[in-house]
């Protein structure tokens, strides 16, 4: 049985460097989302934190003053019930 001689073909010089060169990209872009997600999770469990505080607020401002209403930007208080226009 007589081998037969494997001939190795390659791309040229200028054809590699494209490619090596968008394989590189692709992969930065995946390491850079990589990183974008987890800032995202941080973020998202200092929400969460955050959340969990303000319940807190409410539910002594709830103690202190009942069921009402109380106006972010003015601090003003009324009534459930009756919701100021």
């Amino acid at each position: 049985m007589e081998k037969v001689k494997e001939i190795t073909r390659k791309v040229s010089e200028e054809q590699l460097e494209k490619l090596q060169k968008f394989v590189g990209a692709i992969n930065e872009g995946q390491l850079q989302l990589g990183g974008l997600e987890m800032q995202k999770a941080d973020v998202l469990s200092q929400i969460a934190a955050i959340r969990s505080e303000l319940n807190e607020v409410q539910a002594e401002l709830k103690e202190e003053f009942g069921d009402v209403t109380i106006d972010i930007k003015t601090g003003e208080v009324t009534d459930a019930d009756h919701p100021q226009d």
